[in-house]
């Protein structure tokens, strides 16, 4: 057996396992980990689809899956399109690759989208006797005061 099967089973396990943990101190890990699986199936795919293999099909399929999973809609795209491009070519099952593709589009479309720096960003209570922004003066004030 090829060692990087045996890497993407032992991959799919830690991830599997890292999402149902959900907390914090996993996030980097399980996105190392994911972006370590996407790119092994991507590698293993376009090994065997370069070769005119269908078996690179389903490493395709859980490229474009993991890459979607962890943000990287673009490389997901891309890997669509690599595979439309391979299904063209094919004497026989063309209509089932590009049916299974088009339902990953579908797929893609409904994922949330990432969330905005902005969303993020938390919002910090205002300190005893500081204002925000918003509530500043709109005329300076006079250095000699106001008796002037």
């Amino acid at each position: 057996m090829d060692p990087r099967i045996a890497r993407a089973q032992e991959l799919h396990a830690q991830v599997s396992m890292l999402r149902q943990h959900d907390s914090q101190a996993d996030d980097c890990t399980l996105r190392e980990r994911s972006r370590e699986l996407a790119t092994l199936h991507r590698d293993l795919a376009a090994e065997l689809l370069s070769q005119g293999n269908p078996d690179g099909l389903p490493d395709l399929y859980a490229a474009i899956t993991a890459w979607a999973e962890i943000g990287c809609v673009e490389e997901a795209h891309s890997l669509i399109q690599s595979g439309r491009e391979f299904a063209e070519g094919l004497p026989n099952g063309r209509t089932e690759v590009l049916r299974q593709l088009d339902e990953l589009v579908q797929w893609l479309r409904a994922l949330p989208a990432p969330r905005t720096l902005s969303e993020l960003a938390r919002s910090f209570p205002a300190l005893p006797g500081m204002s925000s922004a918003s509530e500043a003066p709109s005329e300076p004030h006079s250095a000699k005061g106001d008796n002037a």
